[in-house]
């Protein structure tokens, strides 16, 4: 179910939409809980009065993936396809928007380049432990003697 905006008198009169960059990135995603890989960065250029629904094609048309994916606004999904971008407050930040698609729509090379970026954290981890079992073990701190205003004096009566 699609909701629906009423023309507010201030919308129904404003004046044409100006042309807006935006820029898009692709996320692939996975339901198991694996980090998502970036993909490409869409740089498209829509008017400000355009919907979100309108963008939202325009973006599956640049990636090539059919009627695939939702569009995120601050990894929010925009829900309300009717609203123009300038509604929505796109506007503000337009570098701020991702679409997500299933991992099994990624493009091979970022497939290699997500596999590349796992092999070297694997292999940076792998320095860190070794570099951390090279180190002689943290001696603790001997325990401070206690002030003078906090020490208690036991006298037998």
């Amino acid at each position: 179910q699609r909701r629906t905006r009423s023309l507010s008198p201030d919308r129904a009169t404003r004046s044409p939409g100006v042309p807006v960059a935006l820029g898009i990135r692709v996320l692939y995603f996975s339901r198991d809980g694996a980090q998502a890989d970036n993909g490409q960065l869409l740089e498209l250029e829509v008017l400000s009065d355009s919907t979100v629904e309108a963008l939202l094609w325009k973006a599956r048309e640049a990636a090539a993936v059919g009627n695939k994916g939702k569009l995120l606004f601050k990894m929010r999904p925009l829900t309300d396809l009717c609203a123009t971008i300038e509604d929505s407050g796109i506007l503000r930040d337009p570098q701020a928007l991702h679409l997500m698609l299933s991992r099994k729509h990624r493009p091979p090379e970022v497939a290699d380049r997500a596999a590349t970026v796992a092999a070297e954290l694997s292999a940076a981890m792998a320095q860190a432990a070794v570099e951390a079992a090279a180190r002689p073990p943290r001696r603790k701190r001997s325990q401070r003697p206690p002030s003078a205003g906090s020490q208690v004096s036991s006298t037998s009566r």
